[in-house]
Order: structure tokens, then sequence, then C-alpha cells
């Protein structure tokens, strides 16, 4: 039998190889835009040691390449705007070709305004574009590499990454547009729900902001700030089973109106419980009218009990109802509010 000796330089691709497919398939473990483009700068920053990543992408009804991300720097780069006749990212997504510039500063086409707004000083770029088949995205800027100038080896990784991670974006991006959908039909739903009473116009709004704005505060992340959105979007849906006349009425319930308004949050339980990826946001929604003393409704939970994110729509709810005119009362003063949210 022959045995096949394999020489050193060939192992050390192979093994190269295999731990670049590993970086790869980072890109596809997350659907989240923000978690995509984090994983992408970071991968590229390591594969070639360089000390940032910029990805630039061009809009369909857009002539010029914006920021879409960066591995680090500063907020003022997403505001530059580059026309596509300028610097290396414009000549690269113009010829669709990659490119090496290990001194800038002899590059006539090196285009000097973003380090002027930020004060970081680019030495060196290696430049790809981003593209499938015929439709192209935008360009990845390689900056600065650490251990000497990029090399034609580079380009070689470059073209092998190119595809992977404009299939990552493009995934990214339809994720994005599947949620914009989602969120514009659920807050439709909800204002339509709202029209029933004059009163709470804005208020499904207003508590979707401030209830993402307390839960970002508190520490939540990721798919709990999602949360705290969406309970904030539908946590009064279930008005859409009370009559108008007890919602639009201008003067106090009585006793047995006040029982069917609690009903409410039952109603938007049953509506959502069909609805399997509602399941963790159900209990923010159904518990959002519990209070920390245990006289709330409609199981009398207290104190951590109540779920968090139903603890967090209970006091922007509470804090937004008290600031609004209602038929029996004008808004409250902040200084008021803000103790009868807090005695609450």
């Amino acid at each position: 039998m022959e045995v096949q000796v394999l020489s050193r330089p060939f192992l050390k691709m192979t093994i190269f190889k295999k731990s670049l497919i590993y970086k790869i398939a980072g890109f596809f473990i997350s659907l989240e835009t923000k978690e995509i483009l984090k994983r992408i700068t970071e991968t590229l920053e390591e594969i070639f040691n360089a000390e940032r990543v910029s990805i630039f992408r061009k809009k369909e009804d857009r002539n010029y390449l914006e920021f879409y991300t960066f591995s680090r720097g500063e907020d003022e780069l997403k505001k530059i705007k580059i026309e596509l006749s300028k610097g290396i990212v414009g000549w690269v997504y113009k010829n669709n070709r990659p490119l090496i510039v290990n001194d800038v500063s002899k590059s006539k086409m090196f285009y000097k305004g973003v380090d002027e707004l930020t004060g970081f000083k680019t030495n060196s770029i290696l430049a790809f574009p981003l593209g499938l088949k015929k439709r192209r995205y935008g360009v990845v800027e390689i900056i600065n590499k650490k251990d000497g100038k990029f090399k034609r080896k580079d380009l070689k990784i470059c073209e092998l990454i190119s595809p992977f991670v404009a299939i990552a974006l493009e995934n990214a991006a339809l994720f994005e547009k599947i949620e914009e959908m989602f969120f514009g039909m659920i807050r439709s739903f909800a204002k339509a729900v709202e029209a029933k009473d004059p009163y709470t116009s804005g208020h499904v709004e207003r508590v979707e902001n401030l209830s993402y704005l307390l839960a970002k505060k508190v520490g939540l992340k990721g798919n709990e700030l999602k949360n705290a959105k969406i309970a904030g979007i539908l946590h009064d849906i279930g008005k859409i089973g009370i009559p108008d006349e007890i919602l639009k009425k201008p003067k106090k319930l009585t006793k047995e109106e006040y029982e069917i308004i609690k009903k409410h949050v039952l109603y938007a339980k049953e509506i959502l419980e069909p609805i399997s990826e509602m399941k963790d946001i159900i209990p923010a929604i159904y518990y959002h009218h519990e209070r920390y003393d245990g006289k709330g409704y409609p199981e009398g939970k207290k104190g951590e009990e109540i779920p968090l994110l139903a603890r967090i729509i209970s006091i922007v709810d509470a804090f937004d109802a008290m600031a609004s005119d209602r038929p029996y009362r004008k808004a409250l003063s902040a200084k008021k509010n803000t103790k009868r949210v807090f005695k609450k």
C-alpha cells in the first residue's frame, strides 16, 4: 500500500482552511443584524490581524456608500456618505475588484475625510467588494494590518470569505424586513383597538417606547428588549372585547363595570395564546395590572412573583395613563404622577 506523505505547508493550509470554515460558520448562528455584524467585524479583525474593520453598503435608491458597521469607532461615522467616485471604497465598489493599499499616504484615491472626523490614523487598507451573482451590496475595508503588509494571499482569503459575508448580510436584511412587517402589523392592530377610545390616542406608542427604554435601563438585552417593545404595543389589545359604553364612560365606573374592564387582560391572553411565539410575552401583558403590594389583578400576585416585564409595563402604563386627560379627570402633574406611581 502506498503511503502519501503530506508536506508541512499543505497541512498548515488545510488546518487554516478548517479554522476559517469554523469562523465563517459563526456568521450564521444568529439572524439579528447587530449580532451578525459584530461577529463579521470581529472575525475579520482576527483573521487579518487588523486594527479595524468597516463595512459599507449601498442602498438601491442611493448613489453613495454609507457605513453599515465598524468594529471600533465613533457614532459620527454613521453620518458619513462617500460618493461612488471617491476613495478606495468607491473604486472597489465601482470596479468590483479587491484592492490593497499598504501606504495610504501615497495613494491619490485615499479619502481623508473619515480620519479627519474621527482622529484615527489609517496606514494601510485591504478592501474587497461584497456581492452575489450580479447583485452588489457594498465593500469591506480591513484597516491597518498589525504585523507588516497585506499580501496577495490575503486577497485569496477575501475571495473565499466575500460571498459568505454577503449571504449573512442578505439574511440579516431579509430578517429585518420580516421583523419590520411584524411590528407594523401589531402596531396597526393595537392602534385599531386604541381608536375605540379617543382619550387613549398615542398611548400605545408611548408605552412601547417607554417600556423599551425602561427595560434597557434595568439591563435587559436582545430578545428581552424586543419582548418589552412587543408587550408595550399589545398590552391593551384585550380591550377589543370591552363594550364601548364602558371604555368611553365619562364618569367613574361602577363596581360591576370595573370587573368587566379587568377582563381585558384575560381577553388579551386568549387572543395571543394560539401564537406559540408569544409565549414569553403573554405573562407581561396578562400580569401588567398586578401591584407590588398584591392588590392588583387578575391573580393578586405581589412583589417579585410578578414577571419583570409585567412590572415594567405596569409602571409605564400607569405613568402614561395618569399623565393623560381622561373623561373623568384632567392629567396629573409630573410630580403628582411620579408620587402615585411609586406609591402603587
